[in-house]
């Protein structure tokens, strides 16, 4: 995985984590024979590495410098945690880093969540998902805490979401057709989604060919609803002066005029395409 000049480097001969410039230099994240269950880890810009395992309580961590933290484990309400999570880069200072990640739960079923760290400790939150509706796998999370993942629904088709709606957040799916051909299986990797919105995805078709494909939303559609209307209009008004969220459209950090502009620019229907 890379972001930037950092790649992370996994050897065979001794598990363990590392990070690497593009010049060559290591640097030991953690290594060991136990705790090391991640299918992968994930670094952000800040060079803060995150991966699932059993490296103390079995959970996140997250390794800063030198320190390794447990942000969320199976004390609480979840029994177990799938091997792969995402870290973002949070796009303007004032947000904090967050780490997507997929869990099953005590009570059953399983969600996606998201965990960041604040002066009182680590916050969790749940993707308004209804654990008991599909299964879920493969978050990934933009630096606006947006977040793109595969959910396969109870009648067995699969597609990506950015949310719990499985209309209005259907990105694309199984039984939709691109470029002629119907689409049989989507995929996404745990760095899927910019801070654009833009999502990276691999799509299998009935007739066995693959191809990789960029989804592209409509940047002025604040709400969400795949038009841009007076409600996102009102959208902008109502986050005018802050530095981040939906209403941000360009994203520069600040909510103002420039926003304004580009969502009356962009009027009118505007599926992902």
């Amino acid at each position: 995985a890379m972001r930037g000049s950092k790649v992370i480097v996994v050897p065979f001969s001794d598990p363990g984590f590392w990070t690497a410039s593009a010049a060559g230099s290591y640097t030991t994240v953690v290594t060991g024979t136990s705790g090391i269950s991640s299918d992968g880890p994930s670094i952000n810009s800040l060079g803060q590495v995150a991966w699932v395992g059993t490296y103390g309580p079995t959970g996140v961590h997250v390794a800063t410098g030198g320190s390794v933290v447990n942000w969320v484990n199976t004390t609480g309400i979840f029994s177990g945690f799938d091997p792969v999570c995402a870290i973002n880069s949070p796009s303007v200072v004032s947000m904090p880093v967050k780490v997507a990640f997929l869990a099953n739960l005590d009570a059953g079923g399983s969600g996606i969540y998201t965990v960041h760290a604040d002066l009182t400790g680590f916050v969790i939150t749940p993707i308004p998902t209804d654990p008991s509706i599909g299964k879920f796998s493969a978050p990934s999370i933009n630096g606006k805490s947006k977040l793109v993942f595969r959910r396969v629904i109870p009648s067995g088709t699969d597609a990506l979401f950015t949310g719990a709606d499985l209309t209005v957040d259907r990105v694309i799916g199984e039984g939709d057709t691109l470029d002629g051909l119907t689409v049989d299986d989507v995929r996404n990797g745990k760095q899927a989604i910019n801070d654009r919105g833009q999502i990276a995805f691999r799509a299998t078709f009935t007739d066995g060919s693959q191809a990789i494909y960029k989804a592209t939303p409509c940047e002025a559609d604040v709400n969400g609803d795949h038009s841009v209307t007076i409600a996102d209009l009102l959208g902008v008004g109502a986050g005018w002066g802050m530095s981040s969220g939906a209403a941000d459209v360009n994203p520069d950090g600040v909510v103002n005029i420039a926003d304004l502009l580009l969502v009356v620019a962009g009027w009118g229907a505007c599926p992902l395409t």
